[in-house]
């Protein structure tokens, strides 16, 4: 690895992966992290 990252980025991958298994994350969901920019699924 020749840059750092955030340690959460690879627990937010997981949890994304989870939600979209278990249908509760869908196409049209949004994600607003309030201190970056808004995400579109």
């Amino acid at each position: 690895m020749t840059h750092p990252y955030e340690v959460g980025s690879d627990v937010k991958t997981f949890t994304m992966a989870m939600g979209i298994d278990k249908g509760v994350i869908t196409p049209g969901t949004t994600y607003n992290n309030m201190t970056r920019s808004v995400l579109r699924i």
